[in-house]
């Protein structure tokens, strides 16, 4: 997982994209998608938080 968090806080943005969609089946766990959340804030990447804001929406239902 950690390896994930690090492509999503410092990959190529492909990658971090890939890396999000993997770390999905987790979005249930809200400790760990926080750590996400917080690696893709650090990035200041506006495409990365709207794919995770749609994420969060879709999965958590």
């Amino acid at each position: 997982m950690q390896f994930l968090l690090t492509l999503i806080a410092e990959g190529k943005p492909e990658d971090a994209k890939e890396a999000i969609d993997a770390m999905g089946i987790h979005v249930q766990d809200s400790v760990l998608w926080q750590r996400v959340g917080q690696a893709v804030e650090g990035r200041k990447d506006a495409a990365l938080k709207r794919l995770l804001e749609q994420m969060s929406k879709s999965l958590l239902r």
